[in-house]
């Protein structure tokens, strides 16, 4: 492979296994695609000589793991695609060496019913712009999961488990501008839930089983310009 290769495209192969030396020589590499390949996990160091990525994607493969130190060294990447994968568990340094990442994919994975417990695991991720967990069969959240994330944009939660929600599930959130709670169980939602979202725009809550709302649900959400509600029980 040329050492001054930018742009690496592997996707839609059979690879089940990465050489810990794979990459150490491409220096240059920007974009590196591994999607759709039979991946079970990324062993440490793997990546660790590619200061200059920017792109990753490892989407579509049987991923049930990370280690602390898989995304060590990858401090100019800015998108990451982990859906389509098995992840399960995801530990407080799970995202750690990765200061600048603007767009995370963690949607679809099928084993993360339990995998958001821990408060910490996205703290590393100060950056982060979009994140994307749709249809991982989650049932909660862990009150203040999204707490270090303070320049979040979009966050989806759609697709779920969720039947209730913390009152600080959200806390932090004063740049959110697009949520997404469509497709889970909810039948209600605390009289303080969205208050941290005072930069929200758009609001999606439809095919829930809300039943009812609280006149001060939506309160301060002054700058709110799309909210959908439909496909609920709301009488």
């Amino acid at each position: 492979i040329p050492l001054g290769l930018q742009r690496l495209d592997l996707q839609y192969n059979r690879i089940r296994s990465l050489h810990p030396k794979a990459f150490e020589r491409l220096e240059r590499l920007e974009e590196l695609y591994l999607g759709n390949n039979l991946l079970p996990a990324l062993a440490p160091g793997t990546l660790s000589t590619l200061a200059k990525l920017r792109i990753l994607y490892v989407n579509a493969n049987e991923i049930g793991r990370l280690s602390a130190a898989c995304f060590s060294g990858l401090d100019s990447l800015v998108k990451l695609r982990l859906d389509g994968n098995e992840l399960g568990s995801l530990g407080d340094s799970t995202f750690s060496g990765l200061p600048n990442l603007l767009y995370l994919h963690l949607e679809s994975n099928r084993n993360q019913q339990s995998s958001l417990r821990h408060p910490d695991i996205f703290g590393p991720l100060r950056s982060l712009h979009t994140l994307l967990l749709a249809s991982n069969s989650l049932r909660q959240l862990t009150g203040g999961l999204f707490q270090h994330l303070p320049g979040l944009a979009k966050l989806s939660l759609s697709g779920n488990r969720l039947s209730h929600l913390a009152p600080d599930a959200f806390r932090g959130l004063g740049s959110l501008k697009e949520l997404r709670l469509e497709g889970n169980l909810l039948s209600h939602l605390p009289a303080t839930l969205l208050e941290p979202l005072d930069s929200l725009e758009t609001l999606d809550l439809s095919r829930n089983a809300l039943t009812a709302l609280h006149p001060a649900a939506f309160g301060r959400l002054g700058r709110l310009r799309e909210l959908s509600l439909r496909d609920n029980a709301l009488a």
